[in-house]
């Protein structure tokens, strides 16, 4: 099974904006919560499947000038 990763931002703005431009790109990702673990975040989190997305998410963001914070491993015991 693949590991899940959780997309960070400082703002709500920019993690709508992630995940509209994945959505249009095909690119299978869900919005949530933020886990209460994960501290001086907006609230929500982008979530998507496998570690062989993780550049390609940093490079749809630069390529959109969608400002992402940080990209973690979810651990699941949010």
């Amino acid at each position: 099974m693949e590991n899940n990763y959780l997309v960070l931002f400082s703002n709500v703005n920019d993690g709508m904006a992630l995940y509209q431009a994945m959505q249009e790109t095909g690119m299978p990702c869900t919005v949530s919560f933020s886990p209460k673990k994960v501290e001086a975040v907006c609230g929500i989190t982008v979530r998507f499947q496998g570690a062989d997305q993780v550049s390609a998410v940093y490079d749809l963001a630069q390529s959109k000038d969608i400002a992402i914070k940080e990209i973690i491993e979810d651990e699941g015991d949010a």
